[in-house]
């Protein structure tokens, strides 16, 4: 299965986010979800992501846009 994913730490970013996203609204008290996002935070915030992000985007907004910056 892994062998297939290949994208990078951008989607890997943009995968992460939404599924810290989506958790913290179906498990709100839950202490695993606070810290998937402690690690989506600090990978956004890392130099090697802040690298990718044109300047004037923040860096989750610029994960967000993952899908429509790789569309078909």
């Amino acid at each position: 299965m892994w062998r297939k994913f290949n994208a990078g730490l951008d989607g890997s970013a943009w995968y992460l986010l939404r599924m810290h996203q989506e958790l913290v609204g179906r498990l709100p008290e839950s202490r695993s979800v606070e810290r998937l996002g402690e690690a989506v935070n600090e990978i956004l915030q890392s130099p090697a992501y802040e690298a990718l992000v044109p300047k004037g985007q923040s860096s989750q907004a610029w994960a967000s846009h993952y899908p429509e910056r790789h569309a078909p």
